[in-house]
């Protein structure tokens, strides 16, 4: 293989997930071909053993998206890969990412499937930011990131990268948005006459979280902030990103609506759960919807 092409990995960590952090950088250094560099963002102090092919970065920096830049910026390879603290790589994943990008040098960002971890799976987990699409396929034009890939398996050339200004500091986790660093981009890239590829074979990612029902709920409502100022941003621009929009409140209508039905029909089984949640969902589209709009008019 033509190793020509040089791959980094970007991963950010807290220090609540060391020991899935230690599995994630265990898998990264059994890959058959090893990536050039590996970067971890931490913002704990306290020191992390691991060999002398993984550079770790303390930062205060707060936020997925800023701390990725930051690993952007140290990179010096083609590829900047990104996956989670709590991911485990399949060992042909670098392979894979290096002779996928050298066999189609138009590309510009590489996704691939996310798979639950079943192995370690508790009763009634439930495992979230999970991807798959049976084919290999393109992307050219702006679209939802939910039919491109996850952020948790995602390269991308470094000179795309700093030529895009990266990821907004504004969204993903640890920022008041929570989530969806990752779609920006991706809509933005697309917006700007760039390619995409999604690849189903190789360079598979096992996602080792497990949620219960509870935490799930609160997990989608987080996404469904960041998603939903995401997309308000993009719906000046875009107009499958403003019928993302209608449709995320069509839903939380429609949850009302069930919500009056079962009252009606007096089947009151779980219609105070059902009734909190649909408050929760509408508070978090009004919040996604005025910050979008805020950051929108603020991007002017």
């Amino acid at each position: 293989m033509n190793n020509n092409l040089s791959v980094a990995v970007v991963v950010c960590t807290i220090v609540q997930r060391r020991q899935k952090l230690v599995r994630c950088v265990d898998s990264l250094l059994k890959n058959i071909v090893l990536p050039d560099e590996i970067f971890i963002l931490s913002g704990d102090r306290d020191d992390m053993a691991f060999s002398k092919q993984v550079t770790v970065i303390t930062t205060a920096i707060v936020g997925l998206s800023a701390k990725q830049n930051v690993g952007v910026g140290l990179s010096k390879s083609d590829i900047v890969v990104f996956t989670d603290d709590d991911c485990i790589v399949s060992n042909t994943w670098i392979k894979t990412i290096k002779k996928t990008f050298l066999a189609y040098p138009n590309i510009d960002a590489l996704f691939g499937p996310v798979k639950p971890n079943i192995a370690t799976r508790p009763r009634g987990g439930k495992c979230p930011s999970i991807f798959y699409m049976d084919d290999n396929k393109f992307f050219y034009t702006p679209q939802g990131h939910q039919h491109i890939g996850s952020g948790n398996n995602m390269a991308i050339r470094r000179k795309t990268l700093l030529e895009s200004g990266g990821f907004k500091t504004w969204l993903g986790s640890g920022t008041a948005a929570k989530s969806s660093g990752d779609a920006e981009l991706i809509v933005r890239l697309l917006g700007t006459v760039r390619i995409m590829m999604h690849i189903n074979s190789g360079n598979v990612v096992w996602h080792d979280r497990w949620l219960t029902q509870a935490e799930y709920m609160i997990h989608e409502l987080d996404y469904l902030l960041g998603d939903t100022i995401c997309y308000v941003y993009f719906s000046f621009t875009h107009q499958f990103a403003l019928r993302r929009i209608r449709n995320r409140w069509k839903i939380n209508f429609w949850r009302y609506a069930h919500i009056a039905k079962g009252i009606l029909l007096r089947k009151r089984f779980k219609l105070k759960r059902g009734m909190i949640y649909a408050l929760k969902e509408t508070y978090t589209l009004v919040a996604g919807t005025t910050l979008g709009l805020f950051w929108r008019l603020l991007s002017k």
